[in-house]
């Protein structure tokens, strides 16, 4: 089952992360995460209201929804076209 990030106007995640390794392209809407600049901490993890940043157990690293960089591929194949990216 995909977990999709939200991406919260005021987001939980983006203001708990104290490196700055979440931030919203301003181009898509979608809050990024820079991996160069994630120390793993955690805490965005633990912010996020509805558990939508989560951690790969066989890479150890942070993932969450980007919008896939502005074409999210959830809705172009969502079989009903429930889904939709505006």
């Amino acid at each position: 089952m995909p977990i999709t990030c939200l991406q919260c106007e005021d987001a939980a995640c983006v203001k708990a992360c104290q490196y700055n390794a979440l931030t919203r392209n301003e181009k898509t809407g979608a809050i990024e995460l820079n991996e160069k600049k994630c120390v793993k901490c955690s805490a965005c993890l633990g912010a996020c209201p509805f558990g939508n940043v989560l951690l790969e157990n066989n890479s150890g690293r942070f993932v969450k929804c980007d919008l896939c960089l502005g074409e999210p591929m959830c809705a172009k194949f969502c079989p009903s076209k429930t889904l939709e990216y505006k």
